[in-house]
Formats: C-alpha cells, sequence, structure tokens
C-alpha cells in the first residue's frame, strides 16, 4: 500500500519508493514492531492515519517519526502470562 502523496510534503513518490525523495519522509505506514531477538516481525502495512498497527499494536512508522499523532501511549507492553510467549523457545538457537 502506497501512499496517494507524502504524509509531510505531499510529493507523490514513484512506484517501489520507500522514502519520499524530497523530504526523506517514510511513504508506508508499516509496523515497528522487529520481533525482537527470537520473534517474527510485523510486517503488516497500515493506513495512512494509523499511529499503531492495526494488527500487533506496535506504533507504525508514521508515529515514530512524528508525522501523525496519538492521544494514547503505545499499549504494547510485555504480557507475562501470554501461552504465545513459549513459542519463542521452540527457536533453533535453544535446539540440542
Amino acid at each position: 500500500m502506497t501512499a496517494h502523496a507524502c504524509i509531510r510534503c505531499g510529493h507523490r513518490p514513484e512506484q517501489g519508493d520507500e522514502y519520499c525523495i524530497l523530504c526523506g519522509a517514510p511513504v508506508r505506514n508499516r509496523c515497528t514492531n522487529d520481533g525482537g531477538p527470537f520473534g517474527d516481525p510485523c510486517t503488516h502495512v497500515n493506513g495512512p492515519n494509523a499511529a499503531f498497527c492495526a494488527k500487533c499494536g506496535h506504533r507504525t512508522v508514521f508515529h515514530k517519526a512524528g508525522l501523525i499523532a496519538s492521544p494514547y501511549a503505545e499499549t504494547v507492553g510485555h504480557r507475562t502470562a501470554d501461552p504465545d510467549e513459549w513459542r519463542h523457545f521452540s527457536h533453533r538457537f535453544f535446539w540440542d
């Protein structure tokens, strides 16, 4: 999903551009969740008005870059009771 125009300066990016060539702003509003040391990153591309990822709840690159604001703080935190958390221990790093 490429933005129709740069959210910062209004320039129309070329197909495949990742950043605006005039102001350097990101063109796609991707999720910033990198997955941590053992997890998989979230690769979801959100709409241009999303401050947080619709798939996992982490901040988007537009929000992190200060291009859009949210009246709320980031809600994703460390969850100790999440059973999905144990899937990280199935990573090949922990194999014998």
